[in-house]
This record gives C-alpha cells, sequence and structure tokens, in this order.
C-alpha cells in the first residue's frame, strides 16, 4: 500500500473518531494522544518517540474501528498493525512496550498505584509486577528510558482539547517515515 494511503487511514481513524462527541472517553483518548505527541516534540525526541507517542493507545480507535470494544494482547496485536502499515520496528516495539512498562514500574515503584489510562484494558488490573531478572533485562534495552517515559506520560492526567495543529505535523512526520523505510 502507498505510505500516503496508510497515512490517510490511520489519520482518518484519529480525526473521525476524535470527532466524535457521543464517545467522550474514545474522544479523550484520541486527544491524550495529540498531548503525548506535542510533549515528545517539544522534548526533542525523534520522530520514531513522536510517532510512537502518537499511537501509543492506538487500540482505542484501531478497536472501534473493527467494532470490537476492546483489543486483547496489546503489545502483539497494536504493534503488528502499524509493522503491517510499514512503521519502524521501533515505533512498534515503543508502542508494544506499554504493558512491559507497567509491568515493570509495579515492580520498581511497587506503593504507587497503576497509572490510571490502562484501566480499560482486559486483565490490567491482574497484571503482575516483572521479577527482578525480567526487570534487569528490560533496564538494558537501549530504548528502556523511552518506555518507561511514555507509560509515565499516558497515565498523567488526560488533557482536554487536541494540540493545535498536531494531525496535520503527525501526517506529513508519518509520511516522511514511511517514505524513508
Amino acid at each position: 500500500m502507498k505510505p500516503s494511503l496508510i497515512v490517510d487511514e490511520l489519520m482518518a481513524l484519529y480525526e473521525v473518531f476524535g470527532a466524535r462527541a457521543c464517545v467522550d472517553r474514545l474522544r479523550r483518548r484520541v486527544e491524550h494522544s495529540g498531548h503525548m505527541a506535542r510533549r515528545a516534540l517539544s522534548e526533542g525526541f525523534d520522530q520514531d518517540v513522536v510517532l510512537a507517542a502518537f499511537f501509543y493507545n492506538i487500540e482505542y480507535v484501531a478497536a472501534h474501528a473493527v467494532g470490537v470494544r476492546e483489543l486483547e494482547c496489546y503489545q502483539d496485536v497494536c504493534a503488528g498493525y502499524l509493522l503491517e502499515r510499514g512503521f519502524s520496528r521501533r515505533v512498534g516495539r515503543i508502542v508494544g512496550s506499554r504493558v512491559d512498562a507497567e509491568r515493570y514500574m509495579r515492580f520498581r515503584w511497587p506503593d504507587q498505584p497503576p497509572r490510571s489510562p490502562m484501566e480499560g484494558l482486559e486483565g490490567v488490573r491482574d497484571l503482575s509486577a516483572m521479577s527482578e531478572s525480567e526487570a534487569g533485562l528490560y533496564e538494558g534495552h537501549p530504548d528502556f528510558p523511552i518506555y518507561v517515559q511514555l507509560r509515565e506520560w499516558d497515565g498523567q492526567q488526560l488533557d482536554e482539547g487536541m494540540p493545535s495543529g498536531i494531525l496535520i505535523h503527525i501526517r506529513r512526520i508519518a509520511s516522511r517515515h514511511l517514505h524513508c523505510k
């Protein structure tokens, strides 16, 4: 599929579902995606991280697009969804890191409550913390700080409204990313 068609398909999900006031939770998640991407941009992250920040909650729009309540097997499905459309393995890995980042944070900071936006995913309340050996391996990954940073941002208060111009900016970044592959 041509990169421009892939970008159109993905951005349509965010534009359509982000505009639906009747699905308030979904609209807030889409707006939150825009704020995460804006934050990644303002903190100087590269295009892979900016795209991963934007697509970090893709299960919300993808689930509604295919008519299911929530996607299960989050890491595999969401990362695969992006990889099938030509995004880099790194973007897929970062997006797919969400559950492992939560497990890591539960291991490292057991007294902190789970980051709330994940509560909509099936089985999250029962999600176990990583073991010490798993955490050690996880900490050794070059993108480990990014995994934890995005999970922290995702767990913060949901911002209201889509940041001005972010969808156009993400569209350009995604087009460049897909053309460079």
